[in-house]
């Protein structure tokens, strides 16, 4: 799924309506797993938390800093439109493609042309010319004094880029790298995220088409919903979440494969084998990836714990052969 939700998450708001910086990356799983749950990805908000749910959220330490220095502005309002944006976000995949535009206003650079930065972010116009050093944090210099504006059409992008949109009503295109118009209804398209909200690209030839929704036959076995997807009838079904009856990982959620029991389930947890080399607790990633002859979902490993790859450190750093916390740079 390919869509905002998984670019930018926002935070649980505070009671006025606005958000600290720590509110808003303490808050943000708990927002996005609200979402899953309500859609029907999850049984419920907890079970989603207590998972590897996809998204990575952490509190950066650069960000924070930057912001306490003055070189970023946090915008708390925005931050609480951008969740309740996406608190109330349709469930239907061809509605989440584009981000709200709050989302797009939560932090600002300072830092005007040819002043000191470490990271793009600082800037005002959200670009920085870091030069090659060294160390593992360079200063750099801002370029320009004009924020970034959303690209017009025909004009470049970076496909799936959040940072850089194109104006209302245009999509990046992956083949040209330029804004273009949504494609209409009927109209030829080569991926759902070129036709217009509502609609995705399906059929031979393919073309932008409304969804089927619950209950409604499937086209070309594609459901509008996340948490659906098409039944043994060739309708549109809920995906299975624990318990239910299955008989391919097609019939239950992403986040629970169908079992040998013919049931939708979790994976292995913490100290359970893990042959299929994923684990479904979070904070936790298979020893398979370490060469273990007999792997097991294990804990990740705080600093200083020996590590292979990344995602066995809870910093999300492995440096060398060692978990480390990131390196802090504003």
């Amino acid at each position: 799924m390919r869509n905002w939700l998984l670019v930018l998450i926002a935070a649980c708001g505070s009671d006025n309506g606005s958000l600290t910086f720590e509110q808003y990356a303490a808050q943000a799983e708990s927002a996005y797993c609200n979402y899953l749950a309500r859609c029907g990805l999850f049984p419920d908000a907890a079970t989603c938390e207590s998972a590897q749910n996809g998204v990575s959220f952490t509190n950066s330490q650069s960000a924070a800093d930057a912001i306490g220095s003055g070189k970023i502005t946090f915008f708390g309002d925005n931050a609480a439109a951008c969740l309740a944006a996406i608190s109330n976000a349709s469930c239907d995949s061809t509605m989440t493609r584009t981000t709200p535009a709050a989302c797009y206003g939560i932090a600002a650079g300072t830092v005007g042309s040819g002043g000191m930065c470490a990271v793009s972010e600082e800037c005002i116009s959200q670009e920085c010319d870091v030069p090659s050093c060294g160390s593992a944090c360079c200063q750099g210099t801002c370029i320009g004094n004009t924020p970034p504006m959303p690209a017009a059409t025909g004009m470049p992008c970076a496909f799936g880029a959040s940072t850089t949109p194109c104006v209302a009503g245009d999509f990046c295109d992956f083949q040209s790298e330029t804004c273009e118009p949504y494609v209409a209804a009927g109209s030829a398209c080569m991926e759902s995220s070129d036709c217009a909200p509502g609609l995705g690209c399906v059929g031979t030839p393919e073309t932008c088409k409304a969804l089927p929704g619950t209950g409604s036959a499937c086209l070309d076995e594609v459901c509008a919903n996340i948490g659906e997807h098409c039944g043994s009838a060739g309708t549109c079904v809920k995906d299975g979440l624990p318990g239910d009856t299955c008989t391919t990982n097609a019939d239950c959620s992403p986040y629970f494969p169908c079992d040998a029991s013919g049931h939708c389930a979790k994976g292995p947890g913490l100290g359970q084998s893990c042959n299929s080399g994923t684990c479904f607790d979070a904070g936790t990633y298979c020893t398979d990836e370490t060469g273990s002859a007999m792997p097991i979902c294990a804990a990740q490993g705080s600093d200083g714990a020996p590590c292979t790859a990344s995602d066995q450190c809870v910093s999300g750093v492995c440096a060398g052969s060692a978990c480390v916390e990131p390196t802090v740079c504003f």
